[in-house]
């Protein structure tokens, strides 16, 4: 019978993330065969001559650099050395990732409020919303769709730390990984403690029936530790860069 169930429940997750590729590609069709535009092409020429000793570098930046994200060229890399200088294919990977960065908000909100269409509703408004098509247009934007990626991806790992007991710590070390990678990416990443603490106390401890005291007192560590992942990057940045 649980599997029964559990296919009934997969039918709908699949038609919903259908839902969401085809609205994503309908909205940003227009952009998947744009040119390079602005600094794009700067990006494209350090990704074409750039070997593993400069992605080493970006994790030591050079004296006046404002901003400490070492993975962001190593994106860029990558994504050269899948596609080439083909505009149009990273204009679709970028799509694709925002279509990804949809199904798991989809994903994420479905496992807090449990309610079907308003995790499919959240999740279409998301991929739809023109707030995002700077970000998704603009090949630049790849450091922001990227770090979301992680960050969701963190979020959900940590919402599916009591699923299974024995693999508490392997959710709870994923979580951290993610959340790493995802500062490193860009510093919006800044905010996932907040993010963790307020969806544990908020939204998953009501289902469990326990006061917020007793509840903080038994999961304090796991808010610990991803308070303690964004003071180190924190003062690894400022050192770094030599300031705030």
């Amino acid at each position: 019978m649980n599997g029964i169930h559990a296919d009934a429940a997969r039918g709908p997750r699949w038609r919903v993330f259908l839902l969401i590729c085809v609205v994503g590609a309908i909205i940003y069709s227009p952009i998947m065969n744009a040119d390079f535009s602005c600094d794009d092409i700067c990006f494209i020429a350090w990704a074409k001559y750039a070997g593993p000793l400069d992605y080493l570098r970006r994790f030591t930046p050079a004296e006046g650099e404002m901003m400490y994200r070492p993975l962001y060229p190593a994106i860029w890399a990558l994504s050269y050395r899948l596609w080439g200088g083909h505009a149009s294919l990273l204009h679709i990977q970028l799509v694709a990732v925002h279509i990804l960065i949809a199904w798991l908000l989809f994903l994420i909100a479905l496992r807090l409020g449990r309610n079907g269409p308003f995790a499919a509703a959240a999740a279409l408004l998301f991929v739809s919303s023109p707030l995002s098509v700077e970000t998704v247009a603009w090949l630049n934007g790849v450091d922001d769709e990227h770090c979301l990626l992680l960050y969701l991806c963190a979020l959900l790992s940590f919402i599916k730390i009591d699923d299974r007991p024995s693999a508490r710590r392997g959710m709870l070390a994923l979580s951290l990984v993610l959340g790493a990678l995802a500062l490193l990416v860009r510093e919006s990443a800044l905010s996932l403690p907040v993010t963790v603490l307020l969806c544990d106390i908020l939204v998953i401890r009501p289902g469990k029936g326990t006061g917020v005291v007793p509840y903080l007192r038994e999961r304090w560590r796991l808010y610990g530790v991803h308070f303690l992942l964004v003071f180190s990057f924190f003062a690894a940045r400022c050192w770094m860069l030599g300031g705030m």
